[in-house]
């Protein structure tokens, strides 16, 4: 490298000196110095990215020894963290390459068996994991990741204590959100529905907003098995008594809630956009409406056939008429059913 810039720094000291014979140096002085600099800057700059792309890739391999070897705790987590902002750059073919060729996926996997590792290391990988999944879905999306990876997080929902479960149930929102479908399966089939029902119950509100919100991406990626299990849980008479605690009575009126609802399909991101901006708009508490929410996810989700969305829809309406015990909105919650795409 340093042999091309001396290569670079000579070439334009000759044209220098054949111009300057001509008569043309003044001109030259303020060309040549461009040239150099520029020439200079840009191979620097050259080097500083090779640099940097070759460090990248060195990590991942790093922490591919790490779930093959072992490594002192605090060591482990560093790098770890390190490879999870590496991925959060956005998609690099080079980094994407490495983490094929030595496995890393599989790997990082493996620590989220429960016992493999303490606790911020396995923490570590779960976010890393999440941030991967999130780096190119098309690749690292796949039926046998997805399936060790809720089987793992589940039972390390087990084990661990309130915030520990908290970063798994963000973990697993990521998965539904990136994942959809195929994850949704995955939660129904190794049974991770009922334990995500039973956060409902618990005493920390942070741990039941997780639970809810995750119950709503549920709902809307979700095949008619998992939406019907939701049902024999008693997820409706949950919801509702979670609304009537902690919100005030101010339930939207049916044409409020026709108007805020996303057309059917519509991407999640974009139903969870706009109802987020309407809680923040009427300053109602987050857990109000939890049951008008339920029935919109339904409404407009991606795992449901329209057949199977109008059946469950009146499986709705008949245990909401056994849950609540305000008439009026009762009546309410039944016209949004009707309006609802």
């Amino acid at each position: 490298m340093f042999n091309l810039i001396q290569f670079l720094e000579s070439q334009v000291r000759r044209l220098e000196n054949a111009v300057q014979r001509q008569g043309l140096s003044y001109y030259l002085a303020s060309i040549s110095s461009k040239i150099r600099g520029n020439e200079v800057g840009r191979i620097g700059r050259s080097m500083e990215t090779e640099l940097q792309s070759w460090l990248d890739q060195e990590c991942v391999r790093e922490v591919a020894d790490i779930a093959i070897k072992g490594s002192d705790e605090e060591e482990a987590v560093r790098i770890i963290t390190s490879f999870e902002k590496i991925v959060q750059k956005g998609y690099n073919p080079l980094i994407q390459d490495t983490i094929l060729s030595v496995g890393l996926v599989e790997k990082i996997v493996g620590l989220l068996v429960p016992g493999a590792a303490p606790w911020k290391v396995t923490e570590a990988a779960a976010l890393a994991l999440s941030a991967l999944l999130d780096f190119n879905k098309n690749i690292f999306v796949s039926l046998v990741l997805m399936a060790k990876m809720v089987e793992n997080v589940l039972q390390l929902m087990d084990l661990e204590s309130d915030d520990h479960v908290l970063t798994l149930i963000s973990v697993m929102k990521n998965m539904l959100l990136v994942g959809e479908t195929i994850v949704a399966d995955e939660i129904y089939a190794k049974d991770g529905i009922p334990k995500i029902v039973e956060l409902l119950d618990h005493d920390v509100q942070d741990l039941q907003l997780e639970a809810v919100e995750c119950i709503f991406m549920l709902v809307y990626y979700g095949r008619v098995e998992v939406v019907n299990e939701l049902f024999q849980l008693d997820v409706i008479k949950k919801l509702a008594l979670l609304q009537q605690k902690n919100a005030e009575k101010r339930h939207l009126p049916a044409s409020v809630m026709c108007e805020m609802t996303p057309a059917a399909g519509a991407s999640y991101h974009l139903v969870l956009t706009k109802l987020q901006e309407d809680i923040d708009g009427t300053g109602l508490h987050p857990f109000a409406d939890a049951v008008s929410k339920f029935i919109l996810h339904l409404s407009v989700g991606t795992g449901l056939r329209r057949r199977e969305k109008r059946a469950l829809k009146q499986e709705f309406l008949r245990q909401i008429r056994e849950v609540l015990e305000d008439d009026t909105e009762v009546a309410d919650i039944t016209a949004e059913v009707l309006w609802a795409p």
